[in-house]
């Protein structure tokens, strides 16, 4: 009901009513066109292919008989008959394996359900249909342009080919034939033919081509040009593919020489394996003395060799040991559905990582109302059951967001060694990406936003269990609530900057403490040792510092003082990489060459009996490479050395 369909100077008229309502496809009511019986199909919200526009597809009824080509077009309009969108006009052949045509992307259906954009909500299809040209196996050419196309004996589907094919290069080159001088009509039906051959052969993959392929539609080509057809573009073409087919020449005849000179080399091996052979024959009993040393040398080397990496793993321990190593598990996955939909705080279930108890906290926008305009993620720290007082754990963490087929959409900095306790229970990152780029269509997939936590305990403190717990006082420092153990640190700050809190905005006291905690964090940091500093302490350190000014804090001093840390810690990690890589490739060498070298030992064992006086030279070349051996293995210490003295307390390994 609500659809009326009537035929007038279109093919077909398709009446729908009450439009918005509509969810699932619209079929029409079967309509004559042509002697055809035809049908459309409408789908009011999109289908596979497009779901942002209105699909129209128009299908034939019963195509067993039918091979034809045919052209159509769909235009849509309101009540009043004004027109709303006009398709581009269509061109398919209709056949049994072929039955259904149209356009998926026409005009978004979105707007059609805007209130108001339809009169009485009413939508009219109409539908124009014209037969192009039916083309059977009975028929045996068809004109075009005036060319007599195709010969009787062709297949349907290699008549249906040249066909699309003579009229696809009319109407990209509608000046083609102009100067054509034949006219008698098989002359031009000949020279069609070699067109289309031509045409066709250059289609093929370049590989394919032989020489004389190329060579005769060169002819061809010079043939049909001095006939009066316009080809330039169809010489490029063939310029293109000539280039493509000798470059390929040109691959394979540099592989055959790579080829070649293989060959050589493996001659050339094979002739000096047997010189080797030759030379072992002539050993013998007189050389068992020194292939004893000499295998005791190598054992020796054996064991220098074992002690360097036992030394070289505790290094790399020592260097990666500060650092962060995830592999491609994260500690707990949040899915959001319908994440456009939240306005207010979202919480996950409780979660173990590391033997303790977390949940995420996702915040459309910032807990303390500070940067409303951007996503703010935290992660907040629980126990379900009673710990002792003054517990504490220290972890190190990150975030990743995740749309629905898991592209990294946004990756926070890792917070490094962050207590959480008893007064610190939640910390995490106020800007993440801004609110706006998820109001773009399309940047969530399916709405679906997933949140991911790495989490790495560092240490914790189950805390001293008593009977009753104390309640920690605080006291009012310049308006802000500190710790006993505090007010020292807080009134130094005071005294020698008074007019730190001059300009600061916030009011809520549980905030305040909490900035003033953070400051007094950052000032310690900052009081270390230079080389106790990582670099990404001092990045969390500018950004903390940067929050802390942007709430009002007056810190140029504090400013001036993390520049200075910075400026000292110079040790590059890529510099301890280097020298670490370098060690690890001077190490595989040496692996190699002591594999050899036992090997080579082995083969002198057991041929001894076999050696005489002409074996010292061999002797002495393996006594050359023996000391080889050891100028390595002393520089490989030294290397060493400098790897020990290079701290590398900075490392972020991520596997993927």
């Amino acid at each position: 009901m609500g659809q009326k369909q009537v035929q007038r100077n279109s093919s077909f008229r398709f009446q729908i009513d009450n439009f918005s309502k509509k969810e699932a496809a619209i079929k029409s009511q079967t309509f004559m066109s042509h002697g055809c019986e035809w049908f459309l199909c409408i789908y009011p919200k999109g289908d596979s292919r497009s779901d942002v526009h209105l699909p129209m597809y128009l299908h034939i009824e019963n195509p067993k008989s039918l091979g034809s080509e045919w052209t159509y077009q769909f235009v849509l309009l309101n009540q009043s008959n004004k027109e709303l969108y006009r398709s581009p006009i269509g061109r398919s052949l209709y056949c049994a394996k072929s039955t259904g045509w149209g356009f998926s992307q026409t005009f978004p259906h979105r707007n059609l359900r805007k209130k108001g954009f339809l009169e009485k909500d009413r939508l009219i299809v109409e539908v124009y249909i014209s037969r192009v040209e039916v083309v059977s196996e009975k028929k045996k050419t068809v004109d075009i342009n005036g060319f007599q196309v195709l010969a009787s004996q062709v297949s349907l589907k290699r008549i249906c080919f040249f066909v699309t094919s003579a009229r696809k290069i009319f109407t990209e080159h509608p000046d083609i034939a102009e100067d054509f001088k034949p006219k008698n009509q098989v002359v031009k039906k000949e020279y069609m033919n070699v067109l289309l051959n031509l045409v066709e052969t250059l289609n093929k993959p370049s590989q394919n081509h032989s020489e004389t392929e190329l060579s005769n539609a060169e002819s061809n080509l010079s043939e049909l040009m001095e006939q009066g057809f316009k080809l330039e573009w169809l010489k490029s073409k063939l310029d293109e593919v000539s280039l493509m087919r000798k470059k390929a020449d040109a691959d394979v005849q540099q592989l055959d020489e790579r080829v070649k000179n293989l060959e050589l080399m493996n001659l050339d091996l094979k002739t000096k394996l047997e010189e080797v052979s030759l030379e072992r024959k002539k050993s013998d009993d007189a050389d068992t003395s020194r292939v004893q040393q000499l295998e005791e040398c190598f054992k020796n080397l054996e064991m220098v060799v074992l002690d360097l990496k036992v030394k070289l793993g505790k290094e790399e321990a020592k260097s990666s040991a500060d650092g962060f190593l995830l592999v491609d598990e994260p500690s707990f996955r949040f899915e959001i559905d319908n994440f456009s939909e939240k306005e207010i705080a979202m919480v996950s279930k409780v979660f173990v990582s590391g033997g303790h108890e977390w949940y995420l906290g996702v915040y459309p926008m910032d807990e303390y109302y500070l940067y409303d305009n951007y996503l703010s993620v935290y992660l907040h720290a629980t126990n379900s059951k009673p710990l002792g007082s003054g517990w504490q754990r220290t972890a190190n963490f990150y975030f990743l967001l995740l749309n629905q087929s898991n592209n990294v959409l946004y990756r926070s900095y890792v917070q490094e060694h962050v207590d959480f306790h008893a007064e610190s229970l939640t910390w995490g990152i106020q800007q993440t990406l801004p609110l706006s780029l998820f109001q773009e269509e399309g940047y969530l997939e399916n709405d679906k936003l997933i949140v991911e936590v790495y989490i790495q305990i560092v240490e914790s403190f189950d805390g001293e269990r008593e009977d009753v717990s104390e309640k920690k006082e605080t006291v009012d420092i310049n308006g802000f609530q500190v710790l006993a153990s505090q007010v020292t640190p807080t009134r130094k700050i005071f005294a020698e900057h008074p007019d730190l809190a001059v300009d600061f905005k916030l009011k809520n006291q549980v905030v305040r403490t909490e900035y003033m905690n953070v400051l007094l964090n950052l000032i310690e940091t900052l009081n270390k040792p230079s080389q106790d500093h990582s670099e990404t302490e001092l990045s969390n350190a500018h950004s903390k510092l940067s929050e802390l000014t942007e709430a009002g804090f007056k810190l140029e001093w504090l400013k001036s003082q993390l520049g200075k840390v910075s400026l000292k810690r110079k040790k590059p990690d890529a510099d301890v990489q280097q020298v670490d890589e370098r060690v690890k490739n001077e190490m595989m060498k040496l692996d190699f060459k002591l594999d050899c070298l036992k090997t080579k030992i082995e083969e002198v064992s057991l041929e001894r009996k076999k050696s005489d006086d002409a074996d010292g030279s061999r002797v002495k070349e393996m006594e050359g490479r023996i000391k080889n051996l050891e100028m390595m293995v002393s520089d490989l210490k030294a290397k060493l050395g400098k790897e020990k003295a290079i701290s590398s307390d900075d490392g972020f390994l991520l596997i993927n």
